[in-house]
């Protein structure tokens, strides 16, 4: 009796005019759990007592009226005053609940343009550039929500398309990472969002930090303000070189207050003191079109100059190719994770074997911009997997048929499946 009476407290939900095929479900949950359910549904009619009637059947047909009269209440009190004024000359509870189904739910026709109309809702749904991830699923799970309350189907799958054509371009890398790693046709809701929000927490934590050091170097340039009289009492040399430090210290400071820069597009500094200006001149290499502290120049003189030694070391070298009448197609993939300090992408690497020489190898930049070392192995793996099914349809032409599997060999635990 105690649950009874503490489940009775709670209120049903209250009706008003909008969304019926929601407010039904929970109206028939919540009549179902009070058990006046079968008062709604049946309509049923009470047999009068009769003559001389036990205690039994005394106890079920008060059980029967008190339930009838129940469910009629708890749809009287689930309903607006607007509402309720359509209803209160009904008799029975199924009355009710009959009157309000033909009335708000309509028919097929109706239904079906409501279906039409949150159908093409949901295909003009894009993710805004201030939307967080999380936000806009469930402005699209809402819309699918009520379609298929409305009896139409709208399947995850096709919800997980609409995501994967409408995130901004932020989010590329992390598609490219899926096509490559994934069958975006099998690929769940919830593992697609949480790929997703990873990238998103990633970029937060990136902005936090670059947010982090833009106000050390503000704290810096305040700290500096008090020295500026005696900076300037130095020499003519020094008194350049001071000002050119602190004219960097300032652009460093005021970043996001410019307008982009038309050679290099970035907000941290005017166009006039950019270090890509066509006329400035490299004091290193004596070249127009950059400034000194960003010039390659002798760093790439150094590399190139290191593969031309070794080059030159390895002239007399070749590839050893032993006899062997197992020929046994087998590969090893390898890359390393942003190692290109120009746009932080990283090199896949395989070489494939039949046991003696390598004959086929490739080393070259990804194309896309690897988030772990896992998701660029997994890309290298990836491309030695096409390449040694290219090669064994290649082996079959030349009568070297490979009936057993091609081993491709990695060396992280993480990337084996």
């Amino acid at each position: 009796m105690e649950g009874e009476s503490s489940f009775s407290v709670v209120a049903p939900p209250v009706f008003d005019g909008e969304d019926y095929q929601v407010w039904a479900v929970r109206m028939e949950a919540f009549l179902d759990a009070c058990d006046l359910w079968e008062a709604v549904e049946e309509d049923y009619e009470v047999p009068p007592l009769p003559g001389n009637p036990t205690m039994a059947q005394i106890k079920t047909h008060k059980e029967k009226k008190t339930k009838k009269s129940k469910a009629k209440n708890c749809l009287f009190a689930a309903v607006s005053p607007t509402i309720f004024s359509k209803i209160m000359s009904l008799g029975s509870a199924k009355a009710i609940w009959d009157f309000l189904k033909n009335e708000y739910k309509g028919d097929e026709r109706i239904r079906g343009m409501k279906v039409l109309n949150l159908v093409r809702e949901f295909e003009m749904q894009h993710m805004k550039e201030s939307e967080t991830v999380k936000v806009y699923v469930e402005r699209l799970s809402g819309i699918a929500n009520k379609v298929r309350i409305l009896g139409a189907e709208l399947t995850d799958n096709r919800i997980v398309q609409k995501i994967l054509v409408s995130l901004p371009e932020r989010y590329e890398a992390t598609i490219a990472s899926l096509e490559n790693t994934k069958d975006l046709s099998k690929i769940s809701l919830a593992e697609l969002v949480s790929a997703l929000q990873a990238q998103e927490q990633r970029r937060m934590m990136r902005q936090e930090g670059t947010t982090e050091g833009a106000l050390q170097a503000k704290w810096q340039q305040n700290s500096g303000d008090k020295n500026k009289k005696w900076k300037g009492k130095k020499g003519a040399a020094g008194s350049s070189e001071n000002a050119a430090t602190e004219s960097n210290s300032n652009t460093s400071s005021k970043g996001g207050k410019y307008s982009p820069c038309q050679y290099c597009g970035r907000k941290n500094h005017p166009h006039y003191k950019c270090w890509r200006k066509p006329d400035m001149r490299c004091r290193k290499c004596k070249k127009l079109g950059h400034a000194e502290i960003i010039c390659k120049e002798k760093e790439t003189q150094q590399q190139a100059k290191r593969v031309v030694r070794y080059l030159k070391g390895a002239q007399t070298y070749g590839i050893k190719f032993s006899k062997s009448q197992n020929f046994k197609l087998h590969g090893y993939s390898d890359s390393d994770w942003a190692g290109s300090f120009d746009d932080m992408k990283s090199t896949s690497g395989y070489c494939f074997t039949f046991g003696s020489g390598c004959f086929s190898w490739c080393s070259k930049k990804q194309e896309i911009v690897a988030q772990l070392t896992a998701e660029a192995e997994f890309v290298t793996a990836t491309t030695a997997t096409n390449q040694a099914l290219w090669l064994r349809k290649i082996m079959v032409d030349l009568q070297l048929k490979q009936d057993d599997s091609t081993v491709i060999f990695v060396d992280k635990q993480e990337i084996v499946a």
